[in-house]
């Protein structure tokens, strides 16, 4: 890549674009990635739904993703989102430049500023890749009764086996 052309930094072997900021901590050091949401995206989509989804389904991830990072924004005082599957799985700037990457910006850009909402109040749109056939209800699973994570039949997990891996 090329780091004259943007602010490219690289931590664990991982490529990061604008900002990095170090906190020593007890325990260690905390290392937060500043980026803008669009940017932040980038890192995220081809991380969780594969790079080679078809680029509706990424639109669609991208929606959802940027409707949980801004929902979770502010909520700890340290970071707004972490970079695994406790959040979401974000690659960095690295992740801009596997195979599969160009629809990822395309799905993100395409759907710029769009987020989902209930009620006027922006979505904590959680998602994972397979329910076993039966969502859950949000309280059985976390603190909160949210009215729009409702359990649910979720009958194409049954053939989650035959799925292609997408990575």
């Amino acid at each position: 890549f090329n780091s004259s052309v943007q602010n490219i930094f690289r931590y664990s072997n991982v490529a990061y674009r604008d900002t990095l900021i170090i906190q020593n901590e007890t325990d260690g050091l905390l290392v937060v990635n500043d980026v803008d949401i669009e940017k932040y995206l980038y890192g995220v989509v081809g991380k969780e739904m594969g790079y080679s989804a078809p680029l509706e389904a990424l639109k669609a991830q991208a929606v959802a993703s940027r409707s949980y990072a801004l929902s979770n924004k502010g909520k700890n005082t340290r970071y707004d989102v972490g970079l695994d599957t406790s959040s979401q799985v974000y690659g960095g700037y690295s992740a801009e430049l596997l195979p599969g990457a160009k629809a990822v910006k395309q799905a993100v850009d395409e759907t710029a500023g769009q987020v989902l909402y209930y009620e006027d109040k922006l979505v904590n749109a959680f998602f994972h890749a397979n329910a076993g056939g039966y969502t859950e209800n949000s309280e059985n699973v976390w603190i909160d009764s949210l009215p729009y994570i409702k359990a649910t039949s979720s009958s194409y997990d049954e053939y989650a086996k035959s799925y292609q891996l997408y990575l």
